[in-house]
């Protein structure tokens, strides 16, 4: 038997077991050991938003400072995505940016390489930080609904991910003291944490204030002169079949529209699962594109409904009408648990379509009482300009008169 022969055989006897591996996350993590001991690539930042999931939110808006600044146009610029062809058209108007797949090897080299880290949730649980890296975490939201340990049904297990990547964090993004002690008391990392906290806003703030928003109406093919509802539910774990779950969620919106009528237009807005099965259906509702930014949306939307989301923290700067949308508020708040009770919401709460209809109808939504002391409490520091003022103290060091920057007590 020749060389070349026994050398086909064994690639056809291998090839299996090859691929099997290249999908494992043993594998994945092999890799990641291996490029830990390569050198650092220095100007190149590597940005994820939602576990890849989509290429928004607060990792969206220091990017596209970073990118708008004179002073990083010899960096490079990696984006991690579940789906990088789906967000390829999104990023192309973007210089020296790649998009790499995430869960391959181009992900684990550039989250092993890159200097400079910048995230809304958590890296994989292989990663661990270099130490001539800056781990940037900007978490994606203002909590309302409980997290980790404080989790009715939480466990260690189910936050410890969490837990590790804010250890490994250099700067911690936030927009408040409730937002700070709320993530790192809930993901037991206060007393460990030794990074530095940057009380300086909610960077996708920036993106509500900054858009256009006759521009983004066009773009969305949103008549100018229609008043738009913007109803954006939390995601669920859906115990549940998914497409009923939907259903449902469509069938409101549906109503809705028809109760208010031609001058209102209501847009739904989902997560990234809920979205994949709605595309698939066959329904008259506006669905808002899942790549176009929710922060942004915000900026056209005179009403907003909501339900657990945290969203409605971002738009208590714009002091238009917040309405919260309860189907199931005490089983929720049984098991799930939230930090706020009923009488503290900065809008009106309704358990019918009908009687949502009839709040917006009659514009009753802006409670003034409380606009204002909340926004004292969640978002003091949100006007536009929060990323400038990430970056500007991150990357060049710059004191900020707007905001507080300091380190937790630590007993490590």
């Amino acid at each position: 038997m020749n060389k070349a022969r026994i050398k086909r055989m064994l690639i056809f006897l291998l090839n299996p077991i090859v691929l099997y591996l290249k999908k494992n996350i043993e594998y994945l993590r092999m890799k990641y050991t291996k490029y830990l001991d390569r050198p650092i690539y220095d100007k190149t930042i590597l940005f994820e938003a939602y576990s890849g999931q989509s290429v928004t939110g607060n990792s969206l808006a220091l990017f596209e400072e970073i990118h708008n600044d004179s002073r990083f146009k010899e960096y490079r610029f990696i984006w991690s995505s579940i789906e990088p062809k789906k967000e390829r058209k999104a990023l192309s108007q973007y210089r020296n940016v790649k998009l790499v797949k995430k869960g391959t090897v181009a992900y684990v080299k550039y989250l092993a390489r890159a200097k400079y880290l910048i995230t809304d949730t958590t890296f994989p649980h292989y990663f661990n930080k270099r130490e001539e890296q800056s781990y940037i975490m900007a978490w994606h939201g203002t909590p309302y609904k409980t997290i980790g340990k404080d989790v009715k049904s939480s466990n260690y297990d189910s936050h410890k991910n969490v837990m590790k990547n804010i250890l490994h964090t250099d700067y911690f993004i936030s927009p408040s003291k409730y937002t700070t002690d709320t993530i790192l008391n809930s993901q037991t990392s206060k007393d460990l944490f030794s990074g530095e906290v940057l009380e300086l806003g909610m960077p996708r703030v920036d993106l509500t204030y900054n858009v256009n928003a006759e521009e983004l109406k066009m773009k969305m093919n949103i008549p100018l002169e229609k008043k738009v509802v913007l109803y954006a539910p939390t995601w669920n774990d859906y115990s549940q079949d998914i497409n009923q779950s939907v259903s449902e969620l469509v069938r409101d919106a549906e109503q809705l529209q028809m109760l208010l009528g031609n001058d209102y237009l209501v847009a739904l807005k989902v997560h990234y699962y809920e979205y994949q099965a709605i595309s698939n259906m066959n329904t008259e509702c506006y669905l808002v594109d899942n790549s176009i930014d929710t922060n942004k949306v915000l900026q056209v939307s005179d009403y907003l409904i909501t339900d657990y989301s945290s969203v409605f923290f971002d738009y208590l700067g714009l002091k238009r009408p917040i309405y919260f949308y309860f189907k199931n508020y005490d089983e929720y708040s049984t098991k799930r648990g939230l930090y706020l009770e009923k009488d503290e919401l900065p809008g009106p709460t309704c358990s019918t379509i009908d009687k949502l209809a009839e709040l917006i109808s009659e514009s009753i939504g802006v409670l003034e009482d409380k606009y204002f002391p909340m926004i004292e409490r969640f978002s003091p520091y949100d006007d536009g300009k929060v990323s400038k003022r990430v970056i500007d103290y991150i990357f060049f060091n710059k004191k900020q008169t707007l905001g507080s920057i300091y380190k937790t007590e630590t007993t490590k």
